[in-house]
């Protein structure tokens, strides 16, 4: 299941916030078409999350485990599963891409990079790390079209978001594939490529 991404030929997950929560589409045109990237290298909060996400998996996958689990949506895993997801690279770290027509000419790559899988319930993990004054809610609505497009990609319907907020709670939630929403998305994504091909950047958020 593992191929290699090349995020300027096509749209991923964290390209989706920008297209439906900023709505910046310079910002992500200037990123396909001209490859411009910012170095987080020495971002701060992103560092942190990404040194934050194995020890957030561990603590979800500790719920999970639990018949507390703290949401009213709980996905109930056996340990034994919990641990080989947390020890084997085969459900962590994932990749798949997904193309979609355009028209005679043309294909859009949709591709996600996911944090963690689990496959007996074919339910995407999604990890962040926020700050404790943003809300468990604040979180989903600010990454549902990310978890959107990657259930789309992976053709899953639930994804759990997996939350630390700033060093008090961590919270997790199961959100469901919401086709509706899904095909908005994927109706944006296509007008946003058609810049691209175009090599037409956007003069306004469409």
């Amino acid at each position: 299941m593992d191929v290699t991404v090349n995020r300027e030929r096509g749209i991923g997950g964290s390209d989706c916030y920008d297209l439906m929560v900023t709505g910046n589409w310079k910002r992500l045109y200037d990123k396909k078409v001209n490859a411009v990237t910012e170095d987080l290298s020495d971002n701060f909060r992103v560092q942190l999350g990404v040194w934050t996400e194995d020890f957030n998996m561990q603590w979800l996958m500790k719920k999970l485990r639990s018949e507390k689990k703290q949401t009213n949506k709980g996905v109930h895993i056996f340990e034994v599963e919990a641990n080989h997801i947390l020890n084997s690279t085969d459900w962590r770290d994932l990749k798949k891409e997904k193309f979609i027509d355009l028209d005679d000419k043309n294909k859009l790559c949709l591709y996600a990079h996911l944090d963690g899988y689990i496959p007996s319930k074919k339910c995407i993990i999604e990890c962040k790390h926020t700050s404790e004054l943003k809300t468990l809610s604040d979180l989903i609505e600010s990454y549902n079209p990310q978890m959107q497009h990657y259930m789309n990609v992976f053709d899953c319907d639930r994804c759990i978001i997996s939350g630390i907020f700033g060093n008090k709670d961590h919270k997790f939630q199961v959100i469901e594939r919401d086709d509706a929403f899904i095909e908005r998305l994927v109706e944006m994504q296509k007008a946003f490529w058609g810049y691209v091909i175009n090599k037409i950047p956007p003069e306004i958020n469409d």
